[in-house]
């Protein structure tokens, strides 16, 4: 099998003063095989195997292979590349810069923090305060499962979301770790100023603020909820309306049942589009 080799391109000048030595020692003609091998592992290369005393200069096959071996074994190894940091080693650097083993080790404020970003994250792509709330019945009415497997169980579903969504999660994981080792600073100050004993990032909004939301909220999921039925009745009149146009030879009758059916759809449409804007709503927008 042959062996292989990284070498530069072009020869390096340890390499030609091999060669040059090589090649002087070759026209100085009658080496015995005691300078051969000598001169041979002198320049860490293999002798060849049926070396012996020579009353001539080689042959050129022989002085060229000698001449390729010496370059090859003064030609210079390249660095070894870095491996690369692992993305979980380097959220460690900077959870430790950032706050220190004792905030970076508690269980507790990870899990309040990694609840805290997956809520914000299922948010952005539309859930709403009601269905999230309805999941977490779900969730706390079931049996602990097995930490190990619900870490993997998060990164296959969150593998699979950004895929629904486009988005690389290896690209945005790199681009937060970029943000926040730029933001030590403020996050340090938000981590000081966050209330104690408490899940939340931050001191909630003033009584009368949280109470004004909530109505908010209520009243733009119950909205969410009206559109979604009329969204839904529309697209089951689109369905019942496709069936007639199928039974319906009378031209006339056919084209009633096919503008009941553009009809329908513009309904539905336009109710999603309602649905859309409203949940943007609910979800913190203006």
């Amino acid at each position: 099998m042959t062996a292989w080799r990284l070498v530069p391109v072009d020869p390096t000048e340890e390499m030609l003063d091999a060669v040059r030595h090589m090649m002087m020692w070759l026209r100085g003609g009658r080496p015995t095989e005691r300078e051969l091998i000598a001169h041979c592992r002198g320049l860490g290369i293999e002798p060849p195997a049926d070396c012996r005393d020579i009353d001539h200069v080689p042959p050129k096959d022989v002085a060229a292979w000698w001449v390729y071996q010496t370059m090859i074994a003064a030609a210079p190894q390249p660095p070894a590349a870095q491996e690369p940091v692992a993305f979980q080693q380097e959220v460690d650097r900077w959870l430790i810069a950032c706050f220190g083993e004792t905030i970076a080790r508690d269980k507790v404020e990870r899990n309040h923090r990694f609840l805290e970003e997956a809520l914000e994250l299922v948010q952005s792509g539309g859930c709403t305060k009601s269905e999230a709330h309805q999941l977490v019945d779900y969730v706390f009415g079931r049996p602990v499962g097995d930490m190990s497997q619900e870490v993997g169980g998060v990164m296959n579903t969150l593998a699979a979301l950004c895929l629904s969504y486009g988005l690389d999660m290896d690209q945005c994981g790199a681009a937060e770790m970029a943000r926040v080792w730029a933001k030590v600073e403020q996050i340090r100050e938000k981590q000081r100023n966050k209330p104690k004993h408490s899940p939340l990032p931050q001191h909630p909004a003033p009584a009368d603020d949280r109470v004004r939301e909530q109505i908010r909220r209520e009243v733009l999921e119950e909205v969410l909820e009206a559109l979604r039925a009329k969204r839904d009745h529309a697209a089951k009149q689109i369905e019942v309306f496709k069936e007639k146009l199928a039974g319906r030879s009378s031209p006339r009758r056919r084209q009633t049942a096919s503008d009941c059916i553009r009809n329908a759809r513009y309904r539905h449409r336009y109710y999603d589009k309602a649905m859309a804007v409203v949940r943007a709503l609910a979800n913190g927008g203006k």
